[in-house]
């Protein structure tokens, strides 16, 4: 059961909380009523994390998302993601402003409907993304919680890895987000996928060193995107391959299913586990508890 942040905030004497933030110092009311997060992503994943459903929330790409679509029923209003109309923003009345600092060319206009806190799109520090949301909504104690629960998690799942097959296995992580014709997407070591596996300590994590890049640099956090011609090449030594999908996407992998992909070791080995993108591709305070249920699911399975 969620609950709005007026039921539960942290009191002290001062009317206003000082929020540093991407796009600088934001004084925030203590009295919030109504909060929106325009982005939908760390925004709105840390203020559930926290157990803070927004009034207001881009909610677009996360209906069938099952890590909040049972969350975010109370959301009154849904808006336009990133850069809101923001009209119909400042007519939801919102006491508080969630985004990310790719919406800071409108940062502005956002902070005269209301407070407004950016978060860091690049950063890959998923506590301070906590710490700062939980700071502006008087909940400091909760990101405190959330922070020890997840490293608690962590450890639990890093264990169970340490005692089986897993620790030895090579593991290949492709997404069905779209590609130029004739390429798939495999995410590297500097994924938020790849970093969460080091962390617990599975096998090696296949790369594609040396193919055509896509943002974020060689093996980067959004991967590389490698010709489907390499797809035995570079998918041949893996002992498992993750398929993150989504049904966001639609026939993005065609490469899936035909000669080349069939004759992969791990496709004739029952292999091949199908993960949600969300979980895998991003990193939030949900995504990175969500890739731990995953992984001990694989140490059950092939551990």
């Amino acid at each position: 059961m969620q609950w709005r942040i007026r039921c539960g905030r942290d009191t002290t004497a001062s009317d206003t909380i000082r929020v540093e933030h991407a796009a600088g110092v934001t004084e925030v009311p203590r009295d919030v009523d109504r909060i929106a997060a325009i982005d939908g992503w760390p925004d709105l994943h840390s203020l559930l994390a926290l157990g803070v459903v927004p009034e207001i929330a881009a909610t677009e790409y996360q209906k069938e998302s099952p890590l909040v679509r049972d969350r975010i029923d109370e959301v009154e209003q849904t808006v336009e993601r990133g850069v809101p109309e923001l009209e119909a923003l400042a007519a939801a009345e919102p006491d508080l402003i969630f985004g990310m600092d790719d919406s800071e060319q409108i940062y502005d206009k956002l902070s005269r409907i209301a407070p407004t806190i950016l978060l860091d799109r690049h950063s890959s520090d998923v506590n301070e993304h906590l710490r700062t949301v939980a700071r502006a909504v008087g909940r400091p104690d909760a990101a405190r919680r959330v922070i020890l629960e997840y490293e608690a998690r962590l450890e639990e799942v890093r264990s169970s890895v340490r005692g089986s097959d897993l620790a030895d296995t090579s593991i290949a992580i492709v997404t069905d987000h779209p590609t130029s014709e004739g390429t798939f997407r495999l995410l590297g070591p500097a994924s938020s996928a790849g970093r969460t596996l080091e962390a617990v300590g599975t096998g090696r994590l296949i790369d594609a060193e040396g193919t055509s890049e896509v943002p974020g640099g060689p093996n980067g956090e959004f991967g590389v995107n490698a010709s489907t011609e390499l797809l035995t090449e570079i998918l041949g030594p893996a002992d498992i391959i993750l398929v993150a999908t989504t049904p966001v996407f639609e026939d993005t992998t065609p490469w899936i299913g035909g000669p080349l992909w069939n004759r992969l070791p791990a496709v004739q080995n029952d292999a091949v586990v199908e993960v949600f993108t969300d979980t895998w591709y991003f990193d939030t305070a949900l995504t990175r508890t969500a890739r731990l249920d995953d992984i001990e699911e694989l140490v059950r399975r092939f551990g």
